[in-house]
């Protein structure tokens, strides 16, 4: 079975990832530069209408900002593209989990599935169509749980690449006080990602741990251990289940209360 194609999808949008940046950056430098002329000529106006000494606070919340925001924009791979890695980089070093890879993930659920597959065998015949099915279903619903935890990997770094190619654009928004929310937006965006990707690669610590050692149960029981084998499929679902949901529902927490914190810097 070649498990590779799953990697080969994330390497795929990986090189998308930089026909994006580089196809939309011009588009992105004249949003900004447009948006940053009406934000610059709407501050003179109030220059004009409420006198100098009320203006220069308005001039101030106006260039700082856009000062900000387009160091941000010119140096995007560098500053913005720094903050999934960061992440990545402290859990890949709290976990000691080598990548976040989808092939080796359900790789390990395969191994594990095989194990489950051989170890029934000694029960029912395999010429049997029930032994065929009692070696077969087990089997099958490791591999589910692995299989669904892996679609999540690679939908994660999947929209890892995308954020970082497309995001460019919602950068160049940030320059007036009319579409600063999509910039705001994709900052929110990008700090749920980046937790996201931390939570799931520490929690994927565990899991070199917890299949060696379900491998260890299977092994080690007779084939009419029927507890054991219960333990195995129950504990496999139940670390799905967590892998599957609980990352998204901490990151979500963490980053809405953080853009709440965030408002408009040109008011």
């Amino acid at each position: 079975m070649d498990l590779g194609i799953l990697s080969q999808v994330v390497t795929t949008f990986q090189a998308i990832e930089v026909d994006f940046f580089f196809n939309l950056f011009p588009f992105a430098k004249t949003v900004f530069y447009l948006f940053a002329f009406f934000e610059l000529a709407w501050t003179l106006v109030q220059w004009a209408t409420r006198g100098q000494s009320e203006a220069w606070p308005s001039l101030l919340s106006s260039f700082l900002p856009l000062i900000f925001i387009q160091a941000l924009l010119l140096g995007f791979p560098l500053f913005v593209g720094a903050i999934p890695r960061f992440f990545e980089d402290m859990a890949l070093e709290a976990s000691g989990f080598g990548s976040l890879s989808p092939t080796t993930l359900l790789g390990r659920g395969l191994a594990l599935g095989v194990a489950v597959y051989s170890k029934l065998g000694a029960l029912s015949p395999i010429w049997l169509p029930s032994g065929m099915l009692f070696r077969i279903f087990p089997t099958l619903l490791i591999l589910v749980a692995f299989g669904f935890v892996t679609i999540k990997i690679v939908q994660i770094q999947v929209e890892q690449h995308l954020a970082l190619g497309l995001g460019v654009l919602f950068l160049g928004f940030g320059s007036s006080r009319w579409t600063w929310g999509m910039a705001k937006g994709f900052f929110g965006w990008l700090v749920d990602l980046s937790l996201r990707v931390f939570l799931y690669l520490v929690l994927l610590g565990t899991t070199d741990i917890l299949v060696e050692d379900w491998i260890r149960i299977v092994e080690r029981s007779s084939a009419f251990n029927f507890l054991a084998m219960a333990k195995v499929l129950v504990s496999a679902f139940a670390w799905a289940y967590v892998m599957w949901s609980l990352p998204e529902r901490i990151a979500n927490k963490i980053s809405s209360a953080w853009v709440a914190e965030i408002g408009n810097p040109y008011r």
